[in-house]
């Protein structure tokens, strides 16, 4: 199976992401003894989570938009591992669950910030000139709400899972359609009563 680096994403022949996952994760994970060194000389959570972010997470959300949706859930898992090992590094013996981490450090889970990100993609591309989607002549109503754009009609799941047609099915929700349970932010600011 022959590969392609392109602008940091590894594209193989068969179009699938296992090679780019292996590539983000182990450049990812080689970056968290920075975290490590920053802890030993006893740097600030907030500092730490600074550098998670611009120096660690970055890398993990370098063009999401072309490969998230066809994603597994192995590589899903195998991705969102980086966060929850940088959290129990910056953590330390705080550190309970991952669940618990993402609340306390008000961070998202890396699923729910690709989802995110998509989404912030197919709403900024809508108002460009080189628009990726044909737009709907009036929003029609539908029983999910109003259709922004048309979807692809798609006869395999190979091709639902591409970027085009799960971004306007994404554009068209406007919801995340993957991740249904509430963000670790919006638990930190729930009214609701913890058992």
């Amino acid at each position: 199976m022959s590969q392609v680096e392109l602008l940091g994403v590894v594209i193989s022949s068969d179009l699938k992401w296992y090679k780019n996952t292996d590539h983000i994760t182990k450049k990812a994970m080689k970056k968290i003894w920075t975290l490590r060194r920053l802890k030993k000389i006893g740097s600030s959570i907030e500092f730490m989570i600074d550098v998670y972010i611009k120096e660690i997470r970055s890398l993990l959300e370098q063009a999401v938009q072309i490969w998230h949706s066809g994603l597994t859930l192995k590589q899903d898992a195998q991705i969102e591992r980086v966060q929850k090992t940088a959290l129990f590094v910056i953590l330390d013996k705080n550190y309970l669950n991952y669940e618990n981490a993402c609340i306390e450090t008000g961070l998202d889970t890396l699923r729910q910030r690709r989802e995110d990100l998509c989404y912030n993609f197919s709403k900024k591309n809508l108002k460009s000139k080189d628009i990726l989607f044909t737009k709907v002549d009036g929003s029609h109503n539908m029983r999910s709400g109003k259709v922004k754009v048309k979807e692809y009609f798609c006869r395999t799941k190979r091709l639902r899972d591409s970027p085009l047609p799960y971004l306007g099915r994404l554009l068209n929700s406007k919801c995340c359609l993957l991740y249904t349970s509430p963000s670790p932010r919006d638990l930190s600011t729930s009214r609701m009563p913890s058992s």
